[in-house]
C-alpha cells in the first residue's frame, strides 16, 4: 500500500469489481469519447515531441492505449492501485514489453507500449 494504515474499510472507497464494466464502455460511451479528445489534443498542442507519458491511476488503461496509438514512439507507463484494473490495462496494452510489470514499494507498474 502506498500509505500503510489508510486502507479503505470494506464497503468504504472504490469497488474493484466495476473495472469489467468501465472496460466494457469506455470505448464507446460519449464521455469517455470526449474526456479522449481533449488529453490528446492537450498533448499535441503542449508536448508535441513528448516521448514519455506517465499516468498514475491507469485504471482499465483506455488512456495509455489511445496515447500509445496517436504517438507511437513514446513510451507509456502506468501505476494503479487495484490488481484489477491493472490486470485489464495489461490486456489493452498495444504492445506489451516482457517483464515490464513490477511491484515496486508498493506501487504496481506497467509499461504499456515502447518503440
Amino acid at each position: 500500500m502506498l500509505a500503510p494504515g489508510h486502507e479503505p474499510r470494506p464497503g468504504e472507497g472504490y469497488d474493484p469489481a466495476h473495472y469489467e464494466t468501465l472496460a466494457a464502455v469506455e470505448d464507446t460511451h460519449f464521455w469517455f469519447a470526449a474526456r479522449m479528445r481533449i488529453i490528446i489534443a492537450a498533448l499535441q498542442q503542449h508536448f508535441p515531441g513528448l516521448r514519455r507519458f506517465l499516468e498514475v491511476g491507469c485504471g482499465t488503461g483506455t488512456v495509455l492505449r489511445a496515447v500509445g496509438a496517436r504517438f507511437p514512439a513514446v513510451t507509456v507507463s502506468g501505476s494503479e492501485l487495484f490488481p484489477e484494473g491493472l490486470a485489464i490495462a495489461r490486456r489493452r496494452a498495444p504492445h506489451p514489453v516482457p517483464g515490464a510489470f513490477r511491484r515496486d514499494r508498493g506501487i504496481r507498474c506497467h509499461r504499456a507500449h515502447r518503440r
